[in-house]
């Protein structure tokens, strides 16, 4: 999954914890991608990676 959204886990999951991705929420260490929630992850891809 991480190579499908093109950032690391370890982006992922600070995007999570900074409440970078309205709406998503942790659902463990180590799993940062799945604090994405699916609702909000077509959406997301849609619109690009954002720059960091």
């Amino acid at each position: 999954m991480a190579d499908d959204l093109g950032v690391s886990r370890q982006t992922a999951y600070r995007w999570c914890s900074t409440g970078r991705i309205p709406g998503a929420r942790s659902v463990g260490p180590g799993r940062g991608l799945l604090c994405i929630q699916r609702d909000l992850y077509d959406e997301w891809k849609q619109q690009g990676r954002p720059s960091e």
